[in-house]
């Protein structure tokens, strides 16, 4: 129980009469002492904790500055401050009445117990309306206090702690060494990327920027045969090649990959997004590729190329800004061109050709047509993001869905970007 004590201090005076100035010379008696003339009267401020339950009384004390020959009354009546009436106060009005002789008298407010952690709650009591007395100090304030302690923070005591303990400071610079984790894994041709299947930590599948997948055990990492092949199909010049690729979310039940890379050999490149179905995820024999995306490249750099599965089960897929040299037609900016920007496709469960692809009702233009290759004459529902330039390598973090995207930069400056729906990053 918290209290916290208030005092009031009450100057007492008597009455000086003299009979010369008031006139009552020669009337016998010489003057009395009864102090009727100047009685003023104060009331005291006082405080109380509320109590857990049930009702209080809260006490004040109302002061008359010189006992009187005469009865005196004074009004009183409560009202709210930071305590709400009738809740954790009651509200009351009244009199008090001093009888000959009394210089004290009390005002009992009752008070409501509560379990509710808060905040120290007042409410005032005024006197008004005096008779045979004036008013000094006419306003006092109650202060109720909380004695109820917060459950969820902090602890009665420390708790012994013969295990945790901070180590020692270094006594030098620490260091760090890289460690090749696979000594006999064979060397990769340019490798863009590296990944595991859903729920499966004993293969390594390596994406090589021609076109070719290649898989080793992690028992065995010296055999790395070719698991799928797509150089005939990729267009490897430049910034471009094979790309990304993500599994389906229900792989292996599901023998589904999805790729991404620069295709049209010898023409003008185009990046393309393929459903590919596996006869077996083992040792693939027969494939099928399924072409649900393109895109036409006006340029060979600034591809992006990076797919992945989000939270949400939907397929993200990051675009360039078309290359040359910073944008020069402006595209990240431009929402009728799917380039320089973050889409957002369905592409699990959904026929193929017709539709081959459907649009999450929550994109930013989701209502719109859906875009072709090159340009448009409306905003592009796959749109997610936009406003990005070299989205390379990006990722998800698992617990939280967040998109986190390095945006490759140009010259000093690098971009790492928590990536939002409908989120401008500010390309070009």
């Amino acid at each position: 129980m918290r209290i916290n004590p208030r005092w009031s201090w009450t100057r007492i005076t008597r009455p000086l009469i003299v009979a010369g100035a008031l006139g009552l010379a020669g009337c016998g008696g010489g003057g009395g002492d009864s102090g009727d003339a100047g009685a003023t009267l104060s009331i005291g401020s006082a405080v109380r904790a509320e109590g857990d339950s049930g009702t209080a009384s809260l006490g004040f004390v109302v002061t008359l500055s010189a006992p009187q020959s005469a009865a005196v009354t004074v009004a009183y009546a409560t009202a709210p401050g930071t305590a709400t009436a009738g809740v954790d106060y009651n509200t009351a009005s009244g009199t008090v009445t001093f009888n000959p002789g009394e210089v004290s008298r009390p005002i009992n407010i009752v008070i409501n117990g509560d379990t509710t952690v808060e905040a120290d709650e007042t409410f005032t009591v005024t006197l008004s309306t005096p008779l045979n007395a004036t008013l000094a100090n006419a306003t006092a304030t109650g202060t109720i206090t909380n004695d109820d302690a917060d459950a969820a923070f902090g602890l009665d005591s420390r708790p012994a702690n013969p295990t945790c303990l901070v180590p020692a400071r270094p006594d030098g610079n620490a260091t760090a060494a890289v460690v090749d984790a696979f000594p006999t894994a064979p060397a990769f041709d340019q490798p863009t990327k590296i990944l595991q299947a859903p729920g499966d930590a004993s293969r390594w599948f390596v994406l090589e920027r021609n076109g070719r997948i290649r898989v080793f055990s992690v028992g065995s990492p010296a055999a790395a045969p070719t698991w799928l092949d797509f150089s005939t199909l990729v267009n490897a010049i430049g910034e471009g090649g094979l790309l990304g690729m993500a599994f389906h979310p229900n792989y292996p039940a599901t023998r589904e990959v999805f790729v991404s890379y620069t295709g049209n050999p010898g023409g003008p490149m185009v990046s393309r997004i393929s459903r590919i179905i596996l006869d077996n995820v083992i040792s693939p024999a027969t494939t099928t590729e399924q072409v649900l995306l393109t895109v036409d490249q006006p340029f060979t750099n600034h591809n992006g190329g990076d797919i992945a599965f989000g939270n949400d089960g939907y397929l993200y897929f990051g675009l360039g800004d078309g290359g040359d040299a910073n944008d020069p037609f402006n595209y990240a900016q431009n929402n009728t061109r799917l380039l320089g920007k973050m889409l957002r496709i369905a592409v699990t469960g959904v026929a193929y050709p017709n539709p081959g692809y459907n649009i999450p009702a929550d994109n930013p233009f989701a209502s719109g047509a859906k875009c072709g290759p090159g340009a448009n004459a409306a905003n592009c529902p796959e749109i997610y993001a936009s406003g990005l330039r070299n989205p390379w390598r990006w990722s998800f973090d698992e617990p939280t869905g967040d998109l986190w995207l390095g945006d490759v930069g140009q010259g000093s400056r690098e971009e790492i970007n928590r990536i939002e729906l409908g989120g401008n990053y500010g390309w070009d």
